[in-house]
């Protein structure tokens, strides 16, 4: 019995279903979806490069030490004195400090380089955030719509099958003709199509929800279905001036410009001879021939000049100066780009708007028309088409107004988005 209780309890809490808001999606997508997080890998990959590119300008220190088993020893008698040419034994420590002094800019231009490139990192994954945000947002909200439309077409089942029962009466009674039944039983198929539309709606809504969210596909929730109120009044201009200081895709862009430039001067400072100082000293087991000192220290200047014998430095700077040119051509495409979605999101938004109104209206006349058809059926002073024509309007005029309430609310998120400003509630 204990053994039995155990198994129902354990299969009440795994089919639970958890009580999810639509900010509680947004903070689980932004953790664990798949795509976010191989963008957050690459911001990571950009620090660790900048890090690395940066400590180029650093001087380097390289030491050494090798040690030497010959098979015999061979000694030199010179002028009585005894030179040991192989010794059975010998080593040697070095350290060498190199520090670059002129580079031609390349070892700055690196360093920028880097540095703009982790800054785009950063505002990449800050678009693909929101990004994110807004999709879990619009497949929450694609859920409740599914669901209030499957209860919508329920209820529309519920007044059919009502309708059916009367029908089958009055004409078991001889009120009503043969063909009247059948438009009755007609309009019940067609409904149960809707409500199998509807589940599957339903069905494919969660799939996309639990997959923006990184969770697994069989996961079920229970929604919070409130839709919150929006008061704005700004304009298109105030809407475009927002999405061209906030929007990451657009600084991104911009950023791409400055890298393309530093690109080039780097290209240009390849042309240029480049300086480094290097200090040298190392310790031997024993003195060579030539001096009878066993640590050595040197002070060097290194200068290299890549001579240009296929002109690659010439070619280096053509491209560097196509890439920047490209790079402003992308910037400006995208400030036309983000300016026309914005414009667009805009107008969808206003859209919106005005139909909420219009959908209210439609839902309160097909009530009242229903409830009246509905009435005068019973008293044979409507025909059964007027009663299923009237019962099709209500469902639509529901269908339409849950359907215009989320739209409105998706598309004032989108217009958000679309000026890089937070989503949500």
């Amino acid at each position: 019995m204990y053994l039995v209780l155990f198994i129902l309890l354990l299969n009440g809490f795994i089919l639970c279903e958890e009580t999810l808001s639509v900010n509680k999606a947004m903070k689980i997508a932004a953790t664990e979806n798949p795509g976010l997080l191989q963008s957050k890998a690459d911001m990571d990959a950009s620090f660790y490069n900048y890090w690395s590119v940066s400590s180029n300008m650093l001087p380097t220190v390289s030491t050494g030490f090798t040690k030497i088993y010959n098979d015999e020893e061979i000694l030199l008698n010179f002028d009585g004195i005894i030179i040991p040419l192989q010794p059975k034994t010998q080593w040697q420590k070095s350290v060498d400090v190199t520090i670059p002094l002129f580079t031609g800019g390349a070892l700055y231009s690196a360093h920028k380089i880097a540095r703009k490139t982790e800054s785009i990192s950063r505002l990449v994954y800050d678009e693909n955030l929101e990004k994110i945000k807004f999709e879990t947002l619009e497949a929450y909200y694609n859920l409740v719509k599914m669901e209030g439309i499957l209860e919508i077409t329920t209820s529309a089942r519920d007044l059919i099958d009502k309708n059916i029962q009367m029908v089958e009466k009055m004409f078991d009674l001889g009120m009503v003709q043969k063909k009247d039944l059948l438009r009755a039983q007609v309009s019940a198929a067609e409904i149960s199509q809707q409500i199998q539309q509807a589940k599957q709606g339903v069905r494919i809504s969660i799939l996309t929800l639990n997959m923006k969210m990184g969770k697994s596909l069989d996961s079920f929730y229970t929604l919070e279905t409130f839709i919150p109120e929006i008061n704005e009044n700004r304009g298109l201009k105030d809407w475009v001036r927002s999405a061209f200081q906030n929007r990451p895709a657009l600084q991104t862009a911009q950023t791409g410009v400055d890298i393309a430039n530093w690109g080039y001067r780097a290209s240009i400072g390849s042309a240029l001879p480049s300086i480094a100082a290097i200090y040298h000293w190392e310790d031997n087991s024993q003195s060579s021939g030539f001096s009878s000192e066993t640590s050595v220290e040197r002070t060097m200047l290194n200068i290299s000049f890549e001579i240009p014998l296929g002109l690659s430095n010439v070619a280096k700077i053509g491209d560097a100066q196509a890439q920047l040119r490209k790079s402003r051509y992308m910037a400006q495409e995208m400030e036309t780009g983000i300016r026309l979605q914005v414009e667009a999101n805009y107008l969808q938004y206003q859209l919106m708007y005005e139909s909420i109104e219009l959908a209210n209206q439609q839902l309160l006349a097909a009530e009242e028309n229903y409830l009246a058809v509905e009435s005068g059926y019973e008293n044979g002073e409507s025909s059964q088409i007027e009663l299923i024509d009237a019962r099709n309007s209500l469902t639509n005029a529901r269908i339409n107004q849950i359907n215009m309430q989320i739209d409105h609310y998706i598309s004032y998120n989108r217009l958000l988005f679309s000026c890089g400003e937070t989503i949500g509630n």
